[in-house]
């Protein structure tokens, strides 16, 4: 409802981390296209954003950093996975190794 600054969400957006694997073999829902993704959600700067799964966000400074955060969040996973995958690290290991900066973890 681009008319009245509305952006559904959909599932591209959660209060929690999301998740960037299947458990069921279903396609990956969010991956490094996922993130470039809530970009175009930032530029149309909605004033309300509504979630599938979470209540309302409302206000253009407030939608515009929880996205942002939650784009640099993707990414940041992502870019560190690649890393340790070109350095030959274990699937095991590198989950155990990534951690997010605390400007991500503690928003």
């Amino acid at each position: 409802m681009p008319q009245h600054k509305i952006l559904f969400a959909a599932d591209n957006y959660y209060e929690s981390f999301p998740n960037l694997y299947t458990l069921q073999g279903a396609p990956i829902e969010m991956s490094y296209n996922g993130a470039k993704s809530i970009d175009v959600m930032v530029e149309l700067s909605p004033d309300i954003m509504v979630p599938s799964h979470t209540l309302p966000v409302y206000g253009a400074d407030e939608i515009k950093t929880r996205l942002t955060n939650y784009r640099d969040a993707i990414q940041y996973v992502h870019d560190q996975t690649v890393r340790l995958m070109m350095k030959n690290y274990h699937p095991e290991v590198i989950a155990k190794s990534i951690q997010l900066p605390s400007n991500l973890r503690d928003c």
